[in-house]
């Protein structure tokens, strides 16, 4: 089950990009605590993003990434922030 749902999931980020917890989070669910499906699919969305960019990394647009980086971090900052200092009650 836990296999097939990953797979699943990596179909649709094949196709789309994105869109792997939306898939198998709910699949895994069932069979694995949240506590270790977050942390595996963050780890296999980076391996199969890192794979996608690692053959066309000189196509990137640095102009537009250098524009959307600040933005990017600040998110990321204000995420992480969010899930150290809320609450697992207001999260949920």
């Amino acid at each position: 089950m836990v296999e097939l749902a990953i797979v699943l999931a990596y179909v649709v980020f094949g196709i789309a990009g994105f869109g792997t917890a939306l898939v198998a989070g709910p699949l895994l669910a069932g069979v694995l605590p949240l506590s270790q499906i977050i942390p595996l699919l963050v780890l296999l969305d980076f391996s199969a993003s890192f794979g996608n960019w690692l053959p066309a990394r000189r196509q990137i647009a640095v102009t537009e990434l250098k524009r959307l980086l600040p933005c990017m971090l600040l998110g990321c900052a204000l995420g992480a922030y969010g899930l150290l200092a809320l609450r697992a009650e207001l999260l949920m």
